[in-house]
């Protein structure tokens, strides 16, 4: 399963609020860590925030916190909330597959379904314990210049 760039961001952003779970942060400080844009991942925010996994603060003090204990927030939620073909199965309803293709499309669906019970029984806490030194990874992504139209 391949995630997108803003789906990785938004489990790495939420890795960092639970690695500082008593502090808030601000999205300059986890932009900068992860060597991304500030707007794009105020934009990730907020859609976390209006989903209810993280709370902010605006002000002298504000930043980011988590809104759950880091054990309820689970990465299959997170997935969920960033990647628009999850749970929409394959079938349309003024569709009629031949038997080949609904066998097919019963296939994958029982594969997003055994991916899906796989991450939503792995919480940040989890990911947390298993790199307890506090340092999550940083996207290996290539950088393009547009001037010189390489990599």
């Amino acid at each position: 399963m391949k995630l997108s760039h803003t789906t990785e961001m938004a489990i790495y952003g939420l890795w960092e609020l639970a690695h500082n779970q008593n502090e808030r942060m601000l999205v300059s400080e986890i932009a900068r860590l992860h060597k991304v844009s500030e707007s794009y991942l105020a934009k990730i925010f907020h859609k976390l925030g209006k989903s209810g996994i993280v709370a902010s603060r605006r002000g002298k003090v504000g930043g980011f916190i988590l809104a759950k204990p880091t054990d309820k927030i689970t990465v299959g939620e997170i997935v969920r909330l960033f990647e628009s073909d999850t749970g929409n199965s394959t079938r349309s309803e003024n569709e009629n597959p031949n038997q080949r293709q609904f066998a097919l499309q019963m296939v994958m669906e029982h594969v997003e379904s055994s991916v899906f019970d796989i991450l939503d029984n792995i919480s940040l806490a989890d990911l947390e314990q298993r790199f307890p030194n506090g340092e999550t990874p940083i996207l290996n992504r290539r950088r393009y210049t547009r001037r010189e139209g390489t990599v």
